[in-house]
């Protein structure tokens, strides 16, 4: 079977929040097998979770496009938050030395769910699907005076003020900024960003085009950066009629995906 990406060899037995026991198989496959299924989820790789039942009954659970490659980045866990039926979960744990925060959706979840410990260390493959995206037009922003006071009092830069004592607000440049945030409790793996282009790819499995954008999505306090690709319908940008190109600031929201490099074995 060409399209068959990836599968779990035997069926997995999966426990629910009830503590329910079911047979499940995972399966990834290309998304071109379905003509519907490509239409509505243009990426090259579909993600499958299949739920068997009583006898020989078999039930999809869930599906979604998935980016099957990313950036290999080293994650501490700090917390799993399983979903209802068992097999799907979004994680979330620390980057670089433990300086930055990560949620991300586990596309393998039940291959490796029992493999994880919490404070321990895995290599995971992260990617970011757009949910919209667009070029910053301008990137200069001028600071309120108090947001200007705390920043210089922050990085010891002397305060200027006029001729009233007024603190005189400061101009900012943001073309560099690397900005990434959680959308909250809700949604935690979708993340509101910016950052500048790094370098731009086509996927690699084509079967509508997609573009690949890495872009950071973190930096560290000592200016290491985390690069991820960003995987962009050409859709998303014929909306807000801009093409990004490389050292060009983008911002806007993603979905943040990924699986451990460990259930590529």
């Amino acid at each position: 079977m060409q399209d068959l990406v990836f599968q779990s060899s035997e069926p997995l037995l999966i426990r629910d929040r009830d503590g329910n026991a079911k047979r499940a198989y995972v399966l990834g496959m290309r998304a071109g097998t379905n003509e519907k299924i490509r239409k509505n989820f243009p990426l090259a790789i579909q993600f499958f979770a299949t739920y068997v039942g009583e006898g020989d009954d078999i039930t999809v659970g869930s599906y979604f496009p998935v980016y099957d490659d990313g950036a290999e980045v080293a994650v501490t866990l700090t917390a799993i938050h399983e979903w209802e039926n068992g097999m799907e979960a979004i994680l979330e744990g620390q980057m670089l030395g433990g300086t930055r925060e990560i949620y991300f959706y586990d596309t393998r979840y039940a291959l490796c769910k029992c493999y994880y410990k919490i404070g321990e260390t895995y290599s995971f493959k992260l990617a970011g699907l757009a949910h919209c995206v667009e070029v910053l037009k301008n990137t200069k922003v001028q600071m309120s005076p108090e947001a200007t006071e705390m920043y210089c009092k922050k990085v010891g830069k002397r305060i200027r003020h006029d001729a009233d004592g007024n603190v005189v607000p400061m101009s900012m440049d943001i073309r560099d900024m690397v900005a990434f945030v959680s959308r909250g409790r809700e949604y935690p793996d979708d993340h509101e960003f910016q950052s500048t282009v790094r370098r731009i790819e086509e996927t690699s499995h084509r079967v509508d085009k997609h573009h690949v954008f890495w872009i950071a999505c973190a930096r560290g306090d000592d200016d290491q950066e985390i690069e991820i690709p960003l995987i962009v319908n050409p859709d998303l940008l014929k909306q807000t009629r801009s093409w990004p190109r490389i050292g060009q600031s983008i911002r806007g929201i993603l979905w943040m995906q990924g699986h451990c490099v460990v259930s590529e074995g």
